[in-house]
């Protein structure tokens, strides 16, 4: 939740909070909480070894994936209702498909898994700068 926090703090400095939209602020909640357990699906062997008790470990690969899944497919399937249907289709083929890839994987299949890892801050650049265009347009901020 501290992920999405300050986000609606600056939006009910600005607006009451009857006009919060709570499926968008759950949407976010789950988007954030599948961003997180999804970096550390990677650290799962290394957490076990270390004798640290993540969530990932707790789970397993498997499980934890399958959690990841079901957070990233919540946040999409109210940014389509909610939002825009291209946001949840966008959601849907940025999130939901890497992490279908990361299920069939295995701890074994680091590798890979890193390198899906580490295309996710270039996932979010982009999704995060589609999203802002389409924002700043929408509501003409130019002025």
């Amino acid at each position: 939740m501290l992920y999405i926090l300050p986000g609606v703090i600056v939006y009910l400095a600005y607006k009451p909070l009857s006009e919060l939209s709570w499926p968008l602020v759950i949407g976010a909640w789950t988007w954030a909480m599948g961003m997180h357990l999804f970096s550390a699906l990677p650290d799962i062997a290394a957490d076990r070894n270390a004798k640290v008790k993540t969530t990932a470990v707790w789970l397993g690969h498997k499980y934890a994936t399958l959690l990841t899944l079901l957070y990233f497919a919540t946040a999409t399937i109210l940014s389509a209702l909610y939002v825009e249907l291209w946001m949840g289709l966008l959601g849907f083929l940025a999130y939901c498909v890497p992490t279908i890839y990361v299920l069939f994987l295995t701890e074994k299949d680091n590798q890979k898994l890193l390198s899906v890892y580490k295309a996710f801050p270039l996932i979010n650049f982009i999704c995060g700068g589609c999203i802002f265009i389409y924002i700043f347009f929408k509501y003409n901020l130019l002025g």
